[in-house]
This record gives C-alpha cells, sequence and structure tokens, in this order.
C-alpha cells in the first residue's frame, strides 16, 4: 500500500514539475526571443508607410500600413488570420442596391388631377349649403359705442408741489447709490487684491518646495538612473539597418545650404546610409527611408526590477504623494 502511494506522488510531483519547466520555458521565449520589426516609408507628393511585426520565427505577424489615403492592417498567427481589413464582405452581406421605380409615362392620374376633382366638389357642396345669415347689433347699441369712442380721455397732471417733493426727495437717493457704488468698487478692488496675494504665496511655496525637491540628493540619484536605464534599453532597441535617398530644396540656396549644414553635423548618427541630395533651385521634398532591426523584451523587465528595488526611486513616489495628499512633511529634508 505504501509502494502505491508513493508512485502516486511521484507521478504528482513529474506532472508539476513538467508544468513548471512549461510555464519556465514560455517565460524565457517571450523575454528572450527578439521581436523583428521592418519600416519603410515614401513620399512622392503622397505619403506611404508600412511596417511589419513578427515573432518567434513568424508565428506571429502583425502587417500594417498608409497607401492611397487608407490605412490597413492584418494580423496573423500560424496559418489562421485573426485580423485583416481588407477583408471583403461576403456576397450575402451586401445589400442589393435598386433603382427607383418611376410611374409609367401613361399613367394619367396625377396630383393634379386629384386636388382639381376635390376643389370641384367643394365647390358643389358649398353651392347645395344653405346661405348663412348674418345677426347684427340694435341700433341703440350702435350708437352708444359710437358716443362712448368719441368721448376724449381726459388724463390728470400732477400738482407742482408733488413735482417739486420728487424732484428733492430724489437727490439724495441718487446720491447714496453712487456712494453704495462706489463702496462696492472698493471692496471688489480689495478681494481681487487679497485673491492674487493668495495666489502669490501659493506659487511662492510651491516653487521653494520644487526647488527643495530638485535639489534633493535622492532626486538626483533618480535621474541619474534614469539616465543610464534609457541609453542603456535605446541601445538594445536601436535598428540595426538603415537606408534611404533624400532629396530636398526650400527654393533659396542660402536656406538649402543651412539645412544641409545642420544635417552634416548629424552624419556620425547616419553615417552612409541615408543619401542627401540638395536641390538649390526649386522646392522639392522627395524620399524613400527604411529601418530594420530587433528588441528583446527582457530589457524592460530587468530595468523595471531594478527600479522598483531603488531606493531613491521609492522615496521620491513617496514624496510624491506626500505633496498631492497636501502634507507638510519634507522627506528631503
Amino acid at each position: 500500500m505504501l509502494h502505491i502511494i508513493l508512485l502516486i506522488l511521484k507521478i504528482v510531483g513529474y506532472i508539476l514539475l513538467g508544468i513548471i519547466g512549461l510555464l519556465l520555458a514560455l517565460m524565457l521565449i517571450v523575454l528572450f526571443v527578439p521581436v523583428c520589426y521592418e519600416l519603410s516609408g515614401k513620399y512622392d507628393d503622397d505619403p506611404e508607410v508600412e511596417g511589419k511585426l513578427s515573432w518567434l520565427f513568424g508565428a506571429l505577424k502583425i502587417r500594417g500600413g498608409f497607401k492611397e489615403k487608407k490605412l490597413r492592417a492584418r494580423v496573423n498567427f500560424l496559418w489562421f488570420r485573426l485580423f485583416d481589413t481588407e477583408k471583403k464582405d461576403s456576397p450575402e452581406d451586401t445589400e442589393a442596391i435598386t433603382d427607383p421605380v418611376l410611374p409609367p409615362a401613361g399613367d394619367e392620374t396625377t396630383d393634379i388631377g386629384i386636388d382639381e376633382k376635390t376643389e370641384a366638389e367643394r365647390d358643389v357642396i358649398a353651392d347645395d349649403a344653405p346661405p348663412v345669415t348674418r345677426i347684427e347689433p340694435p341700433l341703440s347699441e350702435k350708437k352708444e359705442k359710437d358716443n362712448r369712442q368719441d368721448i376724449p380721455t381726459v388724463q390728470k397732471r400732477p400738482s407742482p408741489k408733488k413735482e417739486r417733493f420728487d424732484s428733492q426727495t430724489s437727490v439724495p437717493e441718487s446720491r447714496e447709490s453712487l456712494s453704495e457704488k462706489i463702496q462696492k468698487v472698493f471692496a471688489r478692488a480689495e478681494k481681487s487684491i487679497d485673491n492674487v496675494r493668495k495666489k502669490w504665496e501659493k506659487l511662492s511655496k510651491k516653487k521653494d518646495m520644487a526647488e527643495k525637491l530638485w535639489n534633493a540628493d535622492f532626486v538626483q540619484n533618480s535621474l541619474a538612473f534614469g539616465k543610464k536605464a534609457l541609453i542603456s534599453i535605446l541601445k538594445k532597441i536601436r535598428p540595426g539597418k538603415i537606408s534611404g535617398n533624400i532629396l530636398f530644396g526650400l527654393g533659396k540656396p542660402s536656406d538649402t545650404g543651412k539645412v544641409l549644414g545642420y544635417a552634416s553635423m548629424l552624419y556620425g548618427l547616419y553615417g552612409n546610409a541615408i543619401v542627401l541630395c540638395p536641390d538649390f533651385e526649386k522646392a522639392v521634398f522627395k524620399g524613400d527611408l527604411r529601418v530594420k532591426g530587433s528588441l528583446q523584451l527582457y530589457i524592460f523587465v530587468y530595468w523595471g526590477l531594478r527600479a522598483i528595488m531603488n531606493k531613491n526611486i521609492r522615496k521620491l513616489i513617496a514624496c510624491v504623494n506626500h505633496i498631492r495628499k497636501g502634507k507638510e512633511e519634507t522627506l528631503w529634508q
């Protein structure tokens, strides 16, 4: 019985080791198998761009581009097409476009005939209807209304004493309103000055805090670490092959010469890979560029783990969180 239990445990252990080994192999494949990329561009009145990504020796392919003012993309995994923008719809999905049905030329039943017929029927109905009698008011009521309209309305004018009293009382009211307006203007000016002063104090505090934070040791060490990581990543992902031809001209020989001088300062970066052809007579820009390279994902994981374990970066993150919460603790002192 005991040897059966040990045999079962042995089998389970082998299965667990196989699963762990498979996961480890997948992780190593993802981290160390390079992702190859290709990028090509062309400009001749219309821009054209094409790109390609392949991973695991072409098992996963991603293609995309911009050509003839249209975006295209396609994703393939092994022999399966996962996504394709150029895939046409099936004939069942397309709707048949039919021309609108027009009435025959010989058809005489039109809207005009119907309108004429209805108007004629209305006239017949109106002739058959009994006449409408109009009731007028009696003459006495008419005369009373005319007399009321002829009587002029008398408007009462205020007495001169009342006008003088109103004019005397209106003066101090206007004076009081003017003084109130002046007081309101001064109050608003004081409020605006206080707001400006408070904002200036806040800005000065933030400026002092930013200077202290910038001059802190852990901030400078974090910046040095970030610079080192960025240089290392750029070295790993930089393209291995660059080639291209560029024809350019600005219409003026002096401007074209200046651009050519600035480009020659960067000759150490592109070397003979890119050929520059200046045109000193007319304004023109044409060219093509091809870039090819590869990158490995382990470099991002490596520097990410180093950043998490770095004390200076963790202290910087904690300090930023303190500042966001509005706390007065200064961790850089």
